[in-house]
């Protein structure tokens, strides 16, 4: 695998051909969009099927959970959207978990060391405690869901009101990977990951989920609506989360997990 500074000709011939073992999947590069969401949304609208992976070199408008704004440095960092269809094959709930791990997955093909990696509830990652990457889904209605994903990969400066909180693979110290590398491996991870979601084989999604999020087993404060809820992590996936304690809750209802310090 060549490694490529930005996004060329060749990068794109070279994610054409790692896609084409999984059938019905196609990527689309766009130099510059306003968010690749809205961008996907609109492929959607006329008509374009799913497996449909959009990213972009520029993004100036980029979401992220809750309306925040997803910052992004032009042709430095990893912005891109899948349109995916679950349509019974697989829990449309298993997405949130699906998305980080395949760029889990990819970043650890990739080199970053597993012990300075980790999934924050319920899809961002960070790496040495600070947030490099994020997930972004919205329902379209009749089973479309458009996947958005970004990482912060080779830029240097942030807000004022970030500095601290986010990072990038640069910052952090790994500067050998680059967006179009890191966008052609992320591909591979989630169309083969997708594939065996689509056949009912997603144990092993949950289980390098699970390996990624590294509490399970520890105790933690669970934030939800109603106030924290403290006990052990046993259990977590698309039918919900499972204290030692036996309480059961749903994805929907944990808007944040922390762990108990001393535990």
């Amino acid at each position: 695998m060549t490694s490529f500074s930005k996004m060329t000709p060749e990068c794109l011939v070279q994610i054409k051909g790692a896609l084409r073992p999984f059938p019905g999947w196609r990527h689309w590069h766009l130099d510059r969009v306003v968010s690749t969401q809205d961008s996907l949304r609109e492929a959607l609208r006329q008509g374009e099927r799913e497996h449909l992976a959009l990213s972009a070199g520029v993004q100036t408008h980029g979401r992220g959970r809750h309306g925040r704004t997803w910052d992004q440095e032009p042709e430095k960092d990893l912005a891109l959207s899948i349109l995916l269809k679950p349509k019974g094959r697989y829990p449309p709930l298993l997405l949130p978990f699906l998305l980080p791990t395949a760029l889990f997955t990819a970043l650890r093909t990739l080199g970053v060391p597993q012990g300075l990696l980790r999934i924050k509830w319920p899809n961002d990652l960070f790496l040495r405690e600070k947030k490099i990457a994020g997930v972004l889904i919205e329902g379209e209605g009749s089973g479309a869901f458009l996947c958005g994903v970004g990482c912060n990969v080779e830029r240097t400066k942030f807000p004022t009101e970030l500095e601290g909180i986010a990072s990038s693979l640069r910052l952090e110290g790994i500067d050998r990977i680059q967006y179009p590398e890191l966008l052609l491996v992320f591909l591979m991870k989630i169309a083969g990951m997708v594939q065996e979601a689509e056949k009912g084989q997603w144990t092993k999604i949950l289980r390098t989920y699970q390996e990624g999020f590294a509490w399970i087993g520890e105790e933690v404060v669970l934030a939800t609506k109603g106030g924290g809820i403290q006990g052990r992590l046993i259990r977590l996936g698309p039918k919900g989360l499972q204290l030692s304690n036996g309480l059961r809750l749903d994805v929907g209802e944990v808007f944040g997990i922390r762990k108990v310090k001393g535990s």
